[in-house]
């Protein structure tokens, strides 16, 4: 098939986790039609990428972009994804997200959209539909009635179920519901993603649930942005990693995602007010004189996060003067003990957080793993307020900070993390790999000028490097500029397509 476009010269990363080999890439349509040696001749359009390296669109496990790609307000772009060479996401996680998979996919086709999405069913979606806020235990009927929900997300296109364990309704599940539900995606060809339950002083216990609930349920596992936090969790990386490999060992399919930070983020109550006492904090913050016993919680949880130094308030609509502040200078300007400034500021809103309590040493452990994908955790943003800089930076953070200059794992294994390896993961046939046959998702980078300029106090930057991004063939990103491309699909698992 005679080429549009030749990419010549580069230093090709194919996704397997081999070193680079110098060549050429021919492109028809949105297709790679040739990998090696190729003659240029009568084709139209030939790329010099001498110098530059060359690997399959990275393909991000881990995102929550899902209400900001379509609808009101929406942002088709996803420019954020794909000025960091990302041409592939993952919606729906963490128990969250739409539950008509097959509606959203064909929403997306229906307006256009930057970048591929997959979907995965929210566990935490379900069970509110079925249950509402309810901590009890599903009756028979009502878990006949999530399975179905599943089942449908899974027949109209869903590549699997998500849970977040760590927030409400979701974290009210008990393990034999969460298997039970598991194995409906799982007999559908899916997979499970989890925000596991504790990620401190219990994290191993939580591992040890997700092994458990792929092994029962016969269904692969994902374990959502694999770390540790806080001072109770510091150096159990390891042990976390050694029960991963047992598993994997006994033929348990178990994965995980990381993201390049060491910092986390999500809402100030997820974050300083403990499960126990999320369900009516509300209530126990009205009245003027602050719930003793709340006040104690939150400042366990502070302290479960390492400082509140280390608690930086993002987006806050009601009161973007907090913007920017950590919990502690918010505390010193309010004259209260940071428990108390915290019900104060939660009497006004729930604002966003970014949390410093990831422990590097455990970051950089978990980072060698060749298991280990990586996954941003961010989303396509609002347009007003502070973010955390992952949304912007995490895959050349990665590639350019982790592995070029730090040296935590090879080049090639970072572009594997970020493009072979969450293929196998989601079972794409024909993507995350620079193979004749798979689809022309590409990215061209200058690995010395690869470089994350995000950071947490200015988010909004985009990386530099980027050379080219290309999604189904088409020019996305041209010398670090968006061409404005529409090119990504929302994209049905592989064998729900072929069933429909």
């Amino acid at each position: 098939m005679r080429p549009d476009l030749l990419i010549r010269n580069a230093a090709v990363y194919d996704g397997s986790g081999a070193s680079p080999v110098v060549g050429d890439v021919a492109v028809a349509g949105d297709r790679i039609v040739g990998v090696g040696r190729l003659d240029a001749a009568d084709c139209p359009e030939v790329l010099d990428a001498t110098g530059l390296c060359l690997a399959p669109g990275f393909i991000d496990l881990h995102t929550h972009s899902d209400g900001r790609l379509c609808g009101r307000g929406a942002d088709h772009s996803a420019v954020n994804h794909l000025r960091q060479g990302c041409t592939t996401v993952v919606t729906g996680n963490c128990g969250f997200g739409m539950l008509e998979a097959g509606r959203f996919l064909t929403d997306l086709n229906e307006t256009g959209v930057g970048v591929n999405v997959l979907h995965l069913i929210g566990h935490g979606s379900v069970r509110a539909k079925v249950m509402g806020a309810s901590p009890a235990e599903p009756t028979a009927g009502q878990l006949d009635e999530m399975s179905q929900l599943v089942r449908r997300g899974m027949e109209t296109g869903a590549a699997g179920m998500s849970t977040g364990l760590l927030y409400a309704p979701g974290a009210h599940a008990k393990t034999a519901e969460l298997i039970e539900l598991a194995k409906v995606a799982g007999a559908c060809g899916g997979l499970y993603a989890s925000h596991i339950r504790h990620e401190g002083a219990e994290v191993l216990s939580a591992v040890a649930e997700a092994i458990r609930i792929g092994r029962e349920a016969r269904c692969r596992v994902q374990i959502s942005h694999f770390k540790t936090i806080g001072p109770k969790g510091r150096g159990l990386g390891p042990a976390m990693c050694r029960l991963v490999e047992q598993a994997r060992r006994d033929g348990v399919e178990v994965t995980a995602d990381q993201y390049p930070y060491i910092a986390s983020s999500t809402d100030l109550a997820s974050t300083v007010v403990p499960l126990r006492a999320r369900d009516d904090f509300r209530r126990r913050l009205a009245g003027d004189a602050p719930d003793a016993a709340l006040l104690a919680e939150i400042a366990e949880a502070i302290d479960l996060r390492g400082r509140a130094e280390g608690i930086l308030l993002t987006r806050c609509p009601e009161r973007p003067e907090w913007e920017g502040k950590t919990l502690a200078e918010l505390a010193e300007s309010m004259a209260l003990p940071a428990p108390a400034a915290c019900v104060e500021v939660l009497k006004v809103s729930n604002p966003e957080v970014i949390s410093f309590a990831l422990n590097e040493a455990d970051a950089r452990f978990i980072a060698g793993r060749d298991y280990v994908a990586t996954g941003s955790d961010g989303s396509v943003p609002r347009p007003d307020g502070m973010v955390h800089p992952r949304s912007f930076g995490t895959f050349p953070r990665k590639i350019g900070l982790w592995a070029r200059d730090r040296g935590w794992l090879s080049v090639a294994q970072a572009v594997r993390s970020a493009t072979g390896l969450p293929a196998d993961i989601l079972r794409l046939p024909d993507r995350g790999y620079v193979r004749p046959g798979f689809a022309a998702d590409l990215v061209v980078f200058d690995l010395d000028a690869l470089t994350d300029r995000a950071t947490f106090r200015a988010p909004r930057q985009y990386a530099t490097g980027l050379r080219r991004v290309y999604v189904a063939g088409q020019a996305a990103v041209v010398d670090d500029t968006y061409t404005g491309a529409l090119a990504g699909r929302g994209l049905a698992r592989p064998a729900a397509a072929q069933e429909s």
